[in-house]
């Protein structure tokens, strides 16, 4: 028999996943070249999203957006990092 606490492990494994890939996929569009062209496989031409677009807006850095850390403080880290953390620690 299971217990209620060790259900949810898929998903925070899924969770931890995906945040890192967000994570990486915001660090390559931040620090790549101008020459060099990148997509990630969350921008979808057809509809016109963009999640590597999405990954630079202001509200991609929850804590400095709220107000919570300045801009540029060492715990101005993104939303996906936020997520590595919260996924790993669920």
């Amino acid at each position: 028999m299971t217990t209620t606490a060790s259900r949810p492990w898929p998903f925070a494994v899924v969770g931890v996943i995906l945040s890192m890939y967000a994570v990486y996929v915001e660090h390559k569009v931040a620090h790549k070249p101008p020459e060099e062209e990148f997509q990630s496989l969350c921008d979808i031409e057809e509809i016109g999203a963009s999640c590597s677009a999405v990954f630079q807006l202001p509200e991609g850095r929850m804590l400095s957006y709220f107000g919570i850390v300045p801009d540029g403080h060492m715990l101005d880290v993104p939303n996906a990092v936020l997520g590595v953390l919260y996924y790993t620690i669920w």
